[in-house]
């Protein structure tokens, strides 16, 4: 339907500047001796079914200074027709599911829509045409409503973080530098820049792992790792050995199997409920090497691990410690203690960043104390390096006790463990091969 804004006969009981305006905003008008009119706008084109926003131009016509325009006169108000009759602006319908082009709907799309044609992200043109946008990166390589997203991020709502509207997904910058092994100043180690995921990784993104599991990284998505897969680019060696494939479940059947370390505490379930935004847990190394590898990134290096802990040179006490040096915790920044009862139970297990932002890192890494464990790359050592830079521990010990095999470095402190265990100095070590229900994951990239 068109309303056409008809001015008075009588121009000089009006200002031109107030007919200017009444014309720019696109409002109905109604003054003393005149009320609207509405015509239908014949020729301007139909509407479709999808969504509109605004684009192209407006403008006032070419009639003259006071918002008068030339009969037959058409053009375009954001994503809406508008025509020139005896003088007077007719105001179109907005074009729905179109693009407004010279005062006309057409094209298939409206202005800022976007697509995924197979795998490949589209945006609407100027004209209302659909046009092929970059092709999504290796390190975002699934298009999901037009946009580059991480394969466990497809079809994943942004449900994480404190308020629930965050995407799960989230990895911010961490600049490199310099930091203390330890809080006596000594020794020092050096890391480049890195992107590390805000969040622990949820149920939700592990669930779309598990059901592409266990096909071949040549057949998207894909996940079992190939032979250095998932590497740091800085550290030689870091990927995927084939001689871990032993190591993996064998089928889809056996990876839910091991997700069910325990009888009533682990976070995932063989269909989506309410526990999606919470950590895996129940994962062991081998299989976090295979999330983080096919996930486009790879598990953390204990340097950089700690690093981001650390907040670099900053060295603090805890992540969220501000000055470094204070000692104050709470269970207003993390998740430990049980909850603060002393009594442990799976609902102890929070969702990822429910404590954010007090409990954040220096660059926004939410629970990198407490809630659960974490894995890192490196095999553990007695002692840390006297030199490092951009180092990893990738030498499997010499086992000396049968009955203690060689352990992998994790980090952070879980639900249940006291307020010492989350300093960023406390180190732990577990048996890479277990899944255990205090310890869950974070992928560097």
């Amino acid at each position: 339907m068109l309303h056409r804004i008809a001015l008075t006969d009588r121009p000089s009981l009006y200002s031109s500047a107030l007919r200017l305006a009444v014309l720019n905003l696109g409002v109905i008008a109604v003054v003393a001796g005149c009320s609207p009119q509405q015509r239908h706008f014949p020729d301007a084109g139909t509407g479709g079914a999808g969504t509109s926003a605004s684009s192209t131009s407006s403008g006032t016509g070419a009639g003259g200074s006071d918002g008068e325009c030339s009969d037959g006169q058409e053009e375009c108000s954001g994503n809406t027709p508008r025509r020139c009759l005896d003088g007077s602006w007719e105001i179109g319908d907005e074009c729905m599911g179109q693009t407004c082009v010279d005062g006309r709907c057409q094209g298939e799309c409206a202005p800022e829509d976007v697509r995924c044609s197979d795998n490949q992200p589209q945006r609407c043109d100027e004209r209302g045409n659909w046009e092929d946008a970059a092709e999504c990166p290796s390190e975002a390589p699934a298009c999901d409503g037009g946009k580059c997203v991480l394969p466990s991020c497809v079809g994943l709502e942004d449900r994480c973080g404190p308020a629930a509207d965050e995407t799960c997904c989230a990895a911010t910058e961490v600049p490199g530098g310099t930091f203390n092994w330890t809080p006596d100043g000594t020794p020092p180690a050096t890391v480049s820049g890195f992107r590390l995921d805000r969040f622990e990784v949820t149920v939700g993104r592990f669930r779309r792992f598990v059901e592409a599991y266990p096909e071949s990284v040549d057949a998207y998505p894909g996940n079992r790792p190939t032979a250095n897969a998932g590497r740091n680019p800085k550290i030689t060696g870091s990927g995927w050995q084939t001689e871990w494939d032993i190591e993996l479940p064998e089928n889809a059947a056996a990876l839910r199997r091991a997700l069910k370390c325990h009888a009533v505490l682990p976070t995932w379930t063989d269909e989506p409920g309410e526990h999606e935004q919470k950590p895996i847990n129940c994962v062991n190394w081998y299989v976090a090497f295979a999330f983080c590898a096919w996930d486009r990134g790879r598990l953390p290096t204990l340097a950089e691990w700690t690093y981001a802990a650390v907040g670099g040179a900053e060295q603090r006490t805890y992540p969220w410690s501000n000055p470094s040096g204070s000692n104050n915790i709470d269970h207003d920044h993390a998740v430990f203690g049980c909850g603060g009862d002393e009594v442990c139970e799976f609902s102890d297990i929070m969702p990822v960043g429910s404590k954010s932002p007090l409990g954040d890192g220096r660059w926004m890494q939410a629970d990198l104390a407490g809630n659960l464990w974490e894995w890192t790359l490196d095999w553990h050592a007695d002692e840390y390096p006297s030199e490092c830079e951009d180092c990893a521990n990738l030498t499997r010990p010499r086992q000396t006790d049968p009955m203690v095999p060689p352990a992998r470095e994790v980090r952070g402190g879980a639900y249940n463990e006291v307020g010492r265990v989350l300093l960023t100095s406390f180190h732990h070590h577990i048996d890479p091969s277990i899944g255990a229900y205090a310890v869950s994951l974070r992928c560097a990239r």
